[in-house]
């Protein structure tokens, strides 16, 4: 019989003597202390074994705990983190065992625990790991979630995940993981486009006239410095031949920072990269006619595609009505601009939030629905985009806490001006959502992008809708079921009346 403790460690045992006067003295005192003291006690410990002290320390410290290793002075203490790892389809993590051994694996997605054991086996010219695998991930995803888990290590005590800083990083733009290089663009805030994507992130950034120059994070639309771009312009093998864009880049930058609307900047797209800079008010030709010699192509401002032009002055009535028709097509392009922007601005406002008062993106945890902007320090509501200021907030509430935004979660559950503290707790009274925060979440966006849509069917008709969809047809591939759109409840919470 054991003493309550905070620590299973300190846990100290009832004197003999006074278990037997208990026991004496009731039987039904004695079961009640039994059950009172059950679940604390701890397990039963070889001190010789190191497994039996890691297992008994992994349920110890569920989630953070420091460790002493086996046979090694105290001073040298090592802090882990005990939590679900998540790994991408394809990674090579860092191993290290008990003994000491370290070495690189590649693991891919299907692999089993048996299958990683072979693997680790195979390295030490082991059939099996004598101690307790250390697996160090090298980034922690913020995407991938449920991946180790399928592996089955949730449910395999003898395996123990960790966290190790890296340099591997996941690219904004491929999603794919690698190492920065020099040429890379990293923004302040640490988010990460690779060396192989730069040049297509770059030409994009100047092809499109939309696009924001001095060049920011598709992310967190932080500024990235002017040398990264040149750096990356000057070095990058694809990029190095085409001196023009270095210097364009340079020119639309100084222009950019005195009158950001005057001009605009367009990239020949057919595997070119010839640039040009007009004024805004000039820019008013739906086609780009490249000057390059070699090229000397022509191509759709909006689509990017390439129109065939006759080698000579001369063609007949059927080539003729052809060019007239391609024409018309990109003409039609040029007046659905506008359309594809807001088509395309739908998509990322159903896939993301941001902050009401700056526009800086916000990315939520899975903790509560407060986010707090990085930018501007505005702390506003996850759930339906307004700041603390703006929100509804309950008066009683909102003179006693000393954090206002709180006071905008109180009887959220009836209130429909107010929202959840947390995703997860929905559930209780609309069952479309999930005790998972990232299946909640899920949710929450999906329901955010039909409405989206909807509005946007009903404001331009269902008829601009197939017409843009046809015209771009790229676009159609965004995996919205419109019928759903347009005839489900698309209420966020289903609240009991």
């Amino acid at each position: 019989m054991y003493l309550h403790s905070k620590n299973y460690l300190e846990a100290t045992p009832l004197p003999r003597s006074l278990t037997n006067q208990l026991v004496k003295k009731s039987d039904i005192v004695t079961k009640s202390i039994e059950r009172r003291y059950e679940k604390i006690r701890p397990p039963k410990v070889n001190r010789q074994n190191p497994i039996s002290k890691i297992e008994r320390m992994t349920t110890e410290y569920k989630m953070t705990g420091i460790y002493e290793r086996p046979n090694r002075p105290s001073s040298r203490k090592h802090s882990m983190l005990f939590k679900t790892m998540r790994l991408s389809s394809k990674i090579s993590i860092q191993v290290m065992t008990m003994t000491g051994d370290k070495f690189n694996i590649k693991m891919n997605k299907t692999d089993t625990i048996m299958k990683l054991r072979e693997k680790i086996s195979t390295k030490k010219s082991l059939t099996k790991p004598q101690f307790p695998v250390l697996i160090f991930q090298s980034q922690f995803l913020t995407e991938d979630t449920e991946k180790l888990s399928d592996l089955g290590f949730e449910n395999d005590s003898s395996v123990f995940c960790v966290i190790k800083s890296s340099r591997l990083r996941e690219c904004l733009i491929c999603l794919g993981e690698s190492e920065p290089h020099s040429n890379s663009i990293i923004c302040p805030k640490g988010h990460y486009i690779c060396n192989d994507c730069v040049p297509e992130y770059l030409q994009s950034i100047l092809a499109c006239p939309e696009a924001e120059i001095p060049v920011k994070c598709p992310d967190c639309k932080e500024l990235i410095e002017t040398r990264q771009i040149k750096r990356s312009l000057i070095h990058n093998p694809i990029l190095k031949e085409n001196s023009l864009l270095l210097k364009v880049y340079e020119c639309y930058s100084e222009l950019a920072t005195l009158d950001p609307n005057m001009y605009r900047a367009h990239i020949c797209p057919l595997n070119c990269s010839y640039p040009e800079i007009v004024k805004t008010n000039e820019d008013c030709i739906p086609l780009f006619f490249c000057q390059r010699k070699g090229c000397k192509k022509t191509s759709c401002k909006t689509c990017h595609e390439e129109i065939k032009t006759p080698d000579s002055e001369r063609v007949n009535k059927a080539e003729y009505k052809e060019i007239i028709k391609q024409m018309d097509k990109h003409f039609t392009c040029y007046d659905n601009k506008i359309l594809k922007e807001e088509w395309e601005e739908l998509l990322m406002k159903g896939s993301s939030r941001s902050c009401p008062q700056c526009g800086y993106g916000g990315i939520k945890d899975d903790n509560c629905t407060h986010i707090s902007c990085q930018k501007c320090s505005t702390m506003w509501c996850y759930f339906c985009g307004l700041s603390e200021k703006d929100c509804d907030k309950d008066p009683i509430s909102e003179a006693r806490s000393k954090k206002k935004i709180f006071a905008h979660n109180k009887n959220w559950e009836t209130n429909p001006k107010r929202c959840p503290l947390f995703l997860t707790g929905i559930v209780e009274i609309d069952p479309r959502y999930s005790l998972s925060d990232r299946k909640s979440k899920k949710v929450f966006h999906k329901l955010i992008l039909y409405t989206e849509v909807r509005n946007f069917i009903n404001k331009h008709g269902m008829k601009a809708y197939k017409g843009l969809m046809k015209q771009f047809p790229p676009l159609s591939d965004h995996g919205i079921d419109i019928e759903k759109a347009m005839n489900a409840d698309l209420t966020m919470i289903k609240r009991k009346s």
